[in-house]
């Protein structure tokens, strides 16, 4: 589970490997220095909109702010007992797996169908000759 906390420190550690400092990522925002350095502490909530600036601004990817393994798909925010956001990771395995059995679940109603399809074109083949 990642918290405001470990994203602020996630922030905090791409702008230093960038030799940025608050002052000019936070401008760069269009917010104060000190209100950049709460983001950085998990003091305050970073906006999705502000997420994706940073980003852009940081040469990264939103996925590499959230997560430095990069193997996770995110799929729900809320909040959770006072920390700000909280994303749940679903691995990507699994929501692989799920995809392949609906496909094959998909593949199998076609295959019903098309036999269902057949029988009825010979049932009516026969009505129609006699």
């Amino acid at each position: 589970m990642i918290t405001v906390k470990k994203i602020g420190e996630s922030v905090k550690n791409v702008r230093e490997k960038r030799n940025y400092s608050q002052e000019y990522v936070a401008s760069k925002l269009g917010i104060s220095q000190k209100a950049f350095s709460k983001i950085e502490t998990g003091e305050t909530k970073l906006s999705v909109d502000n997420l994706m600036k940073l980003a852009e601004i940081l040469d990264t990817t939103v996925n590499e702010l959230l997560d430095s393994v990069g193997n996770a798909t995110y799929n729900n925010i809320g909040t959770h007992h006072g920390e700000g956001i909280v994303i749940h990771k679903t691995n990507s395995d699994k929501i692989g797996e799920l995809y392949e059995k609906m496909l094959k679940s998909k593949d199998d109603e076609i295959y019903r169908l098309k036999e269902q399809n057949e029988m009825f074109l010979k049932t009516i083949e026969k009505l129609t000759n006699k």
